[in-house]
C-alpha cells in the first residue's frame, strides 16, 4: 500500500474513533482503502507489505482504542447511572460519598425540581441527612440503610429514606462509591386511597373515615374533622367492616395499611412489564436476563440478535401476557450485564452458551420451553436445541438461518458487508469501528444511523419510521455493548460459520420467518438452508425486512402459540 495511502488509512482510524456522526463518510474510506470490489483485502499478493502495515496499524489502532476508551465513559456511565434510578418506582437520587447527585429518575424531578445538585438539596431533615453521611462514612458491613424522618412529605406522616451502596462495577467505575436514595412516604397518597376505595367499593365518606382510623384518631376526633355525629361514625365504620370483611378496628387497621404499602412500593408497574434478573453460573460468572410477558407463562427462551433484541415492543409484551407466554431473554457472554468469558470464541463459545441458557432454566424452575432466534442468534438457538432436545418444545429462527457462503457477502449493504469484511481480514479493527457504531446509537443520529443501515429495504426504512423500534435498537445495542465489544465482535466471526451439517443432525428443525423485503440477510440464505437442511419449514413475510421481530410481532406471536399446540 502507498505511503499516501497508509496516511489516508491512519487518517480514517482516527476519525472512526473522534467522529461517530461521520460514521458512513468513514467507512465508505475505510472500505475503499482497504478492501478491493471482490471482497479481497487490497494487496493481499503483498506479503511483506501487508505484514508492514499491520505492524504499522496496529499501534494507531491500540491508540484509537485508548481514546475511544477514554471519551466514552462518561456517556457510558450517565446510561448507567438513568438505568439504576429508572427501575424504582419510587422518587430516586444517585449520589456520591461527597453527596452530590449524579442523577434523578422522574418521580424525584417531579417532587424536587431538575436543578438539585446535593444531598442537602433533597433532604431537609438535618438529623435524617446526618444518619445518611454516617452511614456513608462507617467502615461497617452494612450495605443498606432505612432512616425516618418528619420534615419531608409535608403532612403528619412519615417518610423513609432507603439508602443503598451500589456495586461500583455496576456503573462502570471501580473507583468510586455510589448510593441508591429512594424516597417512601409513609402514608396513605391519593393513589392508594382511590385503589382502597374502587377495591371494597366504598363511598368517598367511608373511605375518608377508614383512613382517619387507620391514622390513629379518635372516634370523637373523627366525627369533629368531618363535622357530624359519633353515631353516624359509628354506623360508617360498621358498614366499612362488613365490606372490608374485617371483624374490628385492628383488623381494618392492618388492612388498610397493608394495602397502602402493597400500592406505594410500586404504584406504577404493571405486571406486562419488563423484569430484570440475574444468576451466577458454577463457574462464578453472572449471567443476566431479562423476563416479559406472563410471569408463569408458558416458556419460551429468546436467544437475542448480534447485538441487540432482548427487549419486545410494548404491545408484543402485552399481548405475550394475555396469551400466557414468558419471554426470557438471556443476554450471551459479554453483553450487558452478563459477564466476559475469556479465552472462549467459535464452536466453542457457541457451545458454552447454551450451557449457560440451560443453568439458567434450571434455576427458573422451567424443564422446557420454546427456543426463538433472531437472527444472528441462529447458531444459539440451533446449539441449544442440539444438545437439550428434551428442553426444547420446538425451534424457531427470525431473519436468519445458521448458514453462510462467503459469495453472500457481496450482496449485502455497504454497512453490514464492510463490518464482515473487517471480521474476516482486519479483526484487529473491528473494536475501533463496534465502538464507532455505539457512540452513533447514543447519540442525537441513532435514528439517521438506523435509517442508513436499512435503507435498502422499503419495509425497513419504514419499521425505522416508528420512534420505539429506534429506540430497541440503539438502546439495546448501547445496553448490550456498554461494558464490553468483545462479545460483539466474537460473534461476527461466528456468524461466518455454517452449521448446516449440526441442523441436519439435529432431532429439533427450524421453522423460519424471513421477510420478503430483507436487504441484510437475503431470503436466499434460508432458502437454500430448507434445501440443504430436510424438515425446515419456511414461513415468508410480505413487506418484512430484517427488522421483522419488531415490524411483524403479531406474526411472531402466532408462530410461536403454534409452536406450542
Amino acid at each position: 500500500m502507498p505511503k499516501t495511502e497508509t496516511d489516508d488509512l491512519m487518517s480514517a482510524i482516527y476519525a472512526a474513533a473522534l467522529a461517530p456522526r461521520h460514521y458512513d463518510q468513514t467507512i465508505d474510506q475505510l472500505d475503499g482503502l482497504l478492501f478491493n470490489d471482490d471482497n479481497t483485502p487490497r494487496n493481499m499478493l503483498q506479503s511483506k507489505a501487508q505484514t508492514a502495515f499491520e505492524k504499522d496499524a496496529e499501534i494507531h489502532i491500540i491508540v484509537a482504542r485508548g481514546i475511544q476508551e477514554r471519551i466514552g465513559r462518561i456517556a457510558i456511565t450517565d446510561q448507567r447511572f438513568s438505568s439504576l434510578i429508572n427501575s424504582s418506582p419510587n422518587p430516586a437520587i444517585l449520589f456520591t460519598r461527597a453527596g452530590t447527585v449524579l442523577a434523578i429518575n422522574a418521580p424525584a424531578r417531579q417532587r424536587f425540581g431538575a436543578n438539585i445538585k446535593t444531598l442537602a438539596d433533597c433532604i431537609h431533615d438535618a438529623e435524617a441527612l446526618r444518619n445518611i453521611q454516617a452511614f456513608k462514612t462507617s467502615r461497617g458491613n452494612e450495605h443498606v440503610i432505612a432512616v425516618a424522618s418528619h420534615k419531608e412529605s409535608g403532612s403528619e406522616s412519615k417518610t423513609c429514606f432507603l439508602v443503598n451502596s451500589i456495586d461500583p462495577a455496576l456503573v462502570g467505575n471501580a473507583g468510586a462509591q455510589v448510593y441508591l436514595l429512594s424516597i417512601i412516604d409513609l402514608g396513605f397518597s391519593d393513589h392508594s386511597i382511590t385503589l382502597f376505595r374502587s377495591a371494597f367499593a366504598l363511598t368517598k365518606a367511608e373511605t375518608e373515615v377508614a383512613v382517619l382510623i387507620a391514622s390513629g384518631s379518635r372516634l370523637s376526633e373523627i366525627a369533629t374533622k368531618r363535622s357530624v355525629a359519633e353515631d353516624t361514625i359509628r354506623t360508617q365504620i360498621k358498614s366499612i367492616k362488613t365490606k372490608t370483611a374485617t371483624k374490628d378496628i385492628p383488623s381494618l387497621v392492618r388492612l388498610l395499611c397493608g394495602f397502602a404499602a402493597g400500592t406505594s412500593a410500586s404504584p406504577v408497574l404493571k405486571r406486562t412489564e419488563t423484569a430484570d434478573g440475574y444468576i451466577t453460573l458454577q463457574d462464578g460468572r453472572r449471567l443476566a436476563f431479562v423476563e416479559q410477558g406472563a410471569p408463569n407463562g408458558r416458556a419460551v427462551l429468546m436467544f437475542h440478535n448480534t447485538p441487540y433484541g432482548v427487549q419486545l415492543p410494548a404491545a408484543a409484551i402485552e399481548q405475550a401476557y394475555r396469551e400466557n407466554l414468558r419471554f426470557i431473554a438471556p443476554y450471551r457472554t459479554g453483553y450487558g450485564d452478563s459477564d466476559l468469558i475469556s479465552n472462549c470464541t467459535g464452536d466453542q463459545l457457541v457451545t458454552q452458551v447454551a450451557h449457560d441458557h440451560k443453568a439458567l432454566l434450571d434455576a427458573l424452575g422451567i424443564s422446557k420451553a420454546l427456543v426463538i432466534s433472531q437472527a444472528g442468534g441462529a447458531a444459539f438457538g440451533l446449539r441449544f436445541a442440539s444438545l437439550y432436545p428434551a428442553a426444547t418444545m420446538g425451534l424457531i429462527g427470525i431473519s436468519r438461518a445458521p448458514i453462510w457462503r462467503d459469495e453472500w457477502m457481496h450482496d449485502m449493504p455497504k454497512q453490514q458487508r464492510f463490518v464482515f469484511r473487517l471480521t474476516k481480514y482486519t479483526p484487529k479493527l473491528l473494536p475501533v469501528i463496534a465502538w464507532s457504531m455505539v457512540a452513533c446509537l447514543e447519540s442525537s443520529y441513532a435514528a439517521q444511523f438506523i435509517y442508513n443501515g436499512c435503507k435498502d429495504s422499503v419495509a425497513d426504512r419504514k419499521a425505522a419510521e416508528n420512534k420505539e423500534t429506534i429506540d430497541l435498537l440503539a438502546k439495546g445495542t448501547v445496553a448490550a455493548m456498554y461494558k464490553s465489544l468483545e462479545g460483539f465482535c466474537r460473534e461476527c466471526a461466528i456468524a461466518q460459520m455454517d452449521f448446516t451439517e449440526e441442523a441436519r443432525q439435529s432431532p429439533h428443525k427450524f421453522n423460519l420467518l424471513h421477510g420478503d423485503d430483507d436487504k441484510v440477510v437475503g431470503l436466499n440464505q434460508s432458502q437454500t438452508f430448507c434445501d440443504e437442511v430436510p424438515g425446515t419449514t419456511l414461513e415468508i413475510v410480505e413487506n418484512a425486512g430484517l427488522l421483522l421481530f419488531h415490524s411483524h410481532w403479531p406474526r411472531v406471536l402466532d408462530a410461536v402459540k403454534r409452536a406450542m399446540r
